[in-house]
C-alpha cells in the first residue's frame, strides 16, 4: 500500500507539473502510468477526480482570460459524446482501445506538426462541434479528451494566457460531467479516497512548478512542447497498449 501512495504522488506530480507548462497533460500520463499502481478502473476514477480538481483551480486563477464564446460550441457537443464514449469504454477491452488512442494522437500531432502553418482549424460553429465531439468521446473512452481541444485553442487563439485559460475552464466543466458518471456508475470507495487524498498532494507541488516555467515561455515554444508530447504518448500507448 505504502509504494503505491509514493508511486502515485509522483505520477500525479509529473502530470500536474505537465499540464502546469502547457496546459494540457495530466490525464494523458495520469492514465498511462496509474495502472502501474491500481486497476485500471480505479485509475479512470482518481484521474477524473484529480484531474477536476486541478484543472477547476487553474481555470479560477485565469478566469479573466477565458473566452467563453470560444469553449461554448466544444462543449455542447462534447457534453453529448461523453455519455457515448463512457458507454463503449465499459464493453471495451482496455489494450485495444488505448491502442487505438495512441495512434489517433500520433496522427493528430504529426499533422499539425508538419501543416500547423499552412492549415488552421478556424473559430466556425461547425469546427467546434466537431472538435468537442470528438474530445468528448475520448474524454469519455480514457479521460484523454485534451488533444483535440489543444489543437483547437492552439488554432483560434493568438495569447497563451487565453488559451490556457480557455482550455482549463473547458477541461473543468467536461470534467464535471465525467466525474458525475463515474460516481453514479459506483466507481468512487475509500480506497479510491485514500488515492486521491494522494495525489492532491502531488498535484499542488506539480502545477505550481508547471505553472511558474509557463509564464516564462513563448507560445511557439508551447506549441512544439505540446505536439512533441503528443508523438511520446501516442507511441507509449500504441506499443504498451
Amino acid at each position: 500500500m505504502g509504494y503505491s501512495f509514493v508511486m502515485i504522488g509522483l505520477i500525479t506530480l509529473l502530470s500536474a507539473f505537465i499540464q502546469g507548462c502547457t496546459g494540457f497533460g495530466f490525464s494523458i500520463i495520469a492514465m498511462t502510468l496509474m495502472p502501474l499502481a491500481m486497476p485500471l478502473k480505479y485509475a479512470a476514477a482518481v484521474t477524473a477526480i484529480s484531474s477536476f480538481f486541478m484543472v477547476a483551480s487553474f481555470a479560477f486563477n485565469l478566469r479573466r482570460q477565458i473566452n467563453f464564446k470560444l469553449m461554448l460550441y466544444p462543449l455542447i457537443s462534447s457534453t453529448i459524446t461523453s455519455l457515448a464514449g463512457v458507454a463503449v469504454m465499459m464493453s471495451s477491452p482496455d489494450g485495444f482501445m488505448r491502442r487505438i488512442l495512441g495512434l489517433i494522437l500520433i496522427l493528430l500531432s504529426i499533422y499539425f506538426i508538419f501543416f500547423n502553418q499552412k492549415i488552421r482549424v478556424r473559430q466556425t460553429p461547425v469546427n467546434g462541434l466537431i472538435i468537442g465531439s470528438v474530445s468528448g468521446i475520448l474524454s469519455g473512452l480514457f479521460n484523454m479528451g485534451g488533444p483535440p481541444m489543444v489543437i483547437y485553442f492552439l488554432s483560434t487563439t493568438d495569447d497563451k494566457m487565453e488559451y490556457n485559460a480557455t482550455l482549463q475552464c473547458y477541461f473543468a466543466l467536461n470534467g464535471s460531467l465525467v466525474l458525475i458518471l463515474h460516481l453514479l456508475m459506483g466507481n468512487f470507495n475509500v480506497q479510491i479516497a485514500q488515492y486521491c487524498g494522494v495525489s492532491l498532494i502531488g498535484i499542488v507541488l506539480g502545477a505550481f512548478i508547471g505553472f511558474k516555467i509557463f509564464k516564462r515561455i513563448t507560445f511557439p515554444v508551447i506549441r512544439k512542447v505540446v505536439y512533441g508530447l503528443m508523438v511520446v504518448f501516442g507511441f507509449y500507448l500504441l506499443i504498451a497498449g
